[in-house]
């Protein structure tokens, strides 16, 4: 009995991962800087606004209207209009990616 508990806990734990990389491949196809984004990438993409708080060369965190933080991962691939710069209100184009928010586009606008 014992064995088959432990199976049943190993293959629902690989089915989980399973699910979890599906769902992370089905996110690469999304296009989320173009909106509205289709019915099947809504899980994946968001937009957020907000004042530009803090960042650095791979990082941006927003200071949001409704008092909440949000950070967003910047890579080479980042689209970015305007100069980030602390205090900027900026609007950030992002997909979820595993844990991480992927900015896809970062659209700044002066003080």
């Amino acid at each position: 009995m014992r064995q088959v508990i432990l199976a049943c806990c190993a293959l629902c734990l690989l089915l989980g991962l399973t699910v979890a990389r599906a769902a992370a491949d089905d996110c690469q196809k999304c296009d989320c800087i173009h909106l509205p984004c289709p019915k099947e990438c809504k899980p994946c993409c968001g937009l957020s606004s907000g004042m530009i708080a803090y960042s650095t060369d791979d990082r941006l965190t927003l200071h949001r209207p409704d008092g909440a933080s949000s950070s967003f991962k910047i890579t080479h691939n980042t689209k970015i209009v305007g100069d980030i710069a602390k205090g900027h209100t900026a609007k950030v184009y992002f997909k979820n990616s595993g844990a991480d928010k992927l900015a896809e586009k970062v659209v700044v606008s002066d003080k």
